[in-house]
């Protein structure tokens, strides 16, 4: 039967939402991992709501939610910012340096919270706090995402599936990394068109104030070549792409939109503060 946990104790060890444990830090919840799972490796990142987490019930609240942070080898601008729905790239500091991790939604587990008030985080490796907004950010955006007509997807599947597509090695682009997301503006927004019909697009390109106010004619000139290689597609208009602050769009312009998903980037390769964006505008 489920026993109650001592809230205190798992508070003064130091749990909450972006703590994070390894096989040698925390071996404890570590073995309550599926042993399949078990990468010694891996950083894991508490994803679970502080009071949640701190619960006294075991009944009510019997398992923490975890993603396994793998270290990545180079920065990939379609998997920043929260961008992608299934990947991300964050920072984390471990040893008092910064080290970029991969997050997988397909690696993301559930393990029990017994263990809680016996362990405690690890002492060397922090989720800064920028860190844990865009993760927050991620994990609602996979409940929040709009799909697109089918028949636009596939006229501009041949912009993107491939790793030396054109319009995919743009939005890998280092001009890529700081972007919070990729805003259409699709006319029409639902319905799949014939071939002869063509598919009206804007496309807003959308960075935090202080980013693109200090390289904005860079990102300006980086959403030019976004029109240029989108309007190669059959049967896509674009009516322009800009690069644009969160701070200049507009409620209005903003809930016209729709965010474009970067999880295309990865169908063929896998062969698959920060504000609140939607929150602040909506």
């Amino acid at each position: 039967m489920p026993t109650d946990l001592d809230r205190e104790t798992i508070k003064n060890n130091g749990w909450k939402l972006g703590s994070c444990f390894t096989a040698k830090s925390t071996p404890e919840l570590f073995n309550e991992l599926p042993e399949q799972e078990r990468s010694e490796d891996a950083i894991f990142i508490v994803v679970t709501h502080d009071c949640s987490l701190i619960s006294p019930s075991l009944e009510s609240e019997p398992v923490l939610e975890c993603f396994a942070a793998v270290p990545s080898q180079r920065p990939d601008g379609a998997l920043t910012e929260a961008k992608h729905v299934r990947r991300l790239q964050v920072p984390i500091l471990s040893d008092d340096s910064e080290v970029l991790v991969d997050l997988q939604m397909a690696k993301r587990y559930f393990v029990s919270r017994a263990p809680l008030p016996a362990c405690t985080p690890a002492e060397t490796i922090e989720l800064p706090e920028e860190s844990k907004a865009i993760l927050t950010r991620w994990l609602s955006n996979r409940y929040r995402t709009q799909t697109l007509p089918d028949a636009f997807n596939r006229r501009v599947s041949p912009l993107l599936e491939g790793k030396k597509k054109p319009l995919r090695k743009l939005l890998q682009r280092k001009e890529a990394t700081p972007m919070l997301g990729v805003y259409l503006d699709l006319d029409p927004p639902n319905d799949d068109l014939s071939d002869d019909q063509p598919y009206e697009v804007t496309v807003v390109l959308l960075y935090s104030g202080d980013t693109y106010r200090a390289n904005s004619d860079n990102y300006d000139a980086y959403a030019e070549e976004i029109g240029d290689c989108l309007s190669s597609a059959d049967g896509i208009e674009v009516r322009g792409v800009v690069a644009i602050s969160d701070k200049d769009i507009s409620v209005n312009r903003y809930r016209r939109m729709r965010r474009w998903q970067m999880d295309f980037l990865s169908f063929r390769d896998a062969a698959d503060d920060v504000a609140l964006i939607e929150e602040d505008l909506s």
